[in-house]
């Protein structure tokens, strides 16, 4: 899918005038800004494991920023993550906040303060975590397998085997932030499953508001564009829930864990179409495939989140993954369960829906492309 850029860039000029109408620089930034920005480097650095002084010499996950942080900085960002209740991240940054004191001169700060503030966070990270009752279960989003009835001689005791005997046990882990680093890959078997679809169409920079609903002849493109390529109907605006919108997210943005029909009961399938590309970072993540998807203007991504009986699948637990620089823009498009009737299986309730190419099955797609 293309986006036409043309009429003197358009969108861009739109969505200048939008940020200078919601955001008044002459007012800012204000403590609240910078509260964000300190946020979003330690969403950053705890997500992909970065470390404080690779960050602080303008290096941040791969991408040199040319921008160096004194001890002070480092400092205000130590103190900012303990009282997050990062220790480990802010014990990092206090520790370098230190060394560049003690080894480079460093006058921002006093010495005192940044010792006092690292003797005080190694004090909560102690508290905290030796009075910690660690309930490993909760790290695991589903189970390995049953588990094994104890013999004879074995014996649970009754809190373990609470937390060893949950309702569901026949579940799995993921590990979101390994496959935000790129450590936990999709196996052969899953990522046979995937495939991509080439569309050429035309989604014009005038057609997209910033701010506002989407006009009706940009409803009607995008049902187009939904209806062709995935073969699911969307007979009017109605067809798509909710006024679509243009989002943005910026460095440090990230979203967690989550179905999309917490928020949107009936949606069916989303479609999230890129309308900018990130420098790094800002994945869209899949738990259950352990699949990352990267940003890439002018395409989508499409996934259903329903059974064939209108049930919630989990396989659909997405989010995305922290933005590490540059900016992402995007616009979901949920499309509504109650118009697919030819999808709706009450017979066999729990069928997974099958991606169309163009209204085809993807298998007969391939089969006829080899």
């Amino acid at each position: 899918m293309k986006i036409n850029h043309s009429d003197g860039n358009s969108l861009q000029k739109r969505i200048s005038r939008y940020l200078e109408s919601v955001y008044n620089i002459s007012n800012g930034p204000n403590q609240a800004d910078y509260d964000a920005a300190l946020c979003s480097i330690i969403n950053v650095q705890y997500v992909y494991n970065l470390a404080a002084k690779d960050i602080a010499s303008g290096f941040l996950n791969g991408i040199n920023t040319k921008i160096v942080l004194n001890a002070r900085d480092c400092f205000l960002l130590g103190q900012f993550a303990v009282f997050m209740t990062f220790y480990r991240s802010g014990m990092q940054w206090l520790e370098y906040a230190l060394h560049l004191k003690q080894n480079k001169s460093d006058v921002t700060i006093q010495l005192e303060q940044v010792s006092d503030a690292l003797a005080q966070a190694k004090i909560a990270h102690d508290k905290r975590y030796s009075a910690q009752k660690w309930d490993n279960t909760r790290y695991f989003r589903r189970r390995f397998a049953p588990l094994s009835e104890p013999t004879g001689t074995q014996k649970i005791h009754p809190t373990q085997e609470a937390i060893l005997r949950p309702p569901e046990v026949h579940y799995i882990t993921k590990d979101t932030h390994g496959i935000c680093q790129g450590r936990v890959q999709p196996s052969p078997d899953e990522t046979k499953e995937l495939f991509c679809c080439p569309y050429q169409g035309h989604l014009r920079a005038r057609d997209i508001y910033v701010g506002e609903e989407l006009s009706p002849e940009t409803h009607g493109v995008l049902r187009q564009i939904v209806e062709r390529i995935s073969g699911l109907r969307v007979p009017d605006s109605s067809g798509m829930l909710y006024d679509l919108h243009v989002l943005s997210h910026t460095a440090g943005d990230y979203y967690p864990a989550h179905l999309d029909t917490d928020e949107h009961p009936t949606a069916l399938a989303t479609f999230l179409i890129y309308f900018s590309e990130v420098s790094k970072g800002g994945e869209s993540y899949f738990l259950d495939a352990n699949l990352k998807t990267v940003p890439k203007k002018g395409s989508a991504v499409m996934t259903y989140n329903l059974y064939s009986c209108g049930q919630n699948d989990e396989s659909a637990l997405h989010g995305f993954c922290p933005i590490s620089f540059g900016e992402k823009w995007v616009t979901p498009v949920w499309i509504m369960y109650e118009h697919q009737t030819h999808l709706q299986c009450l017979s066999e309730p729990y069928l997974r829906h099958e991606i169309l190419v163009n209204g085809q099955s993807k298998y007969k797609h391939q089969n006829e492309h080899r």
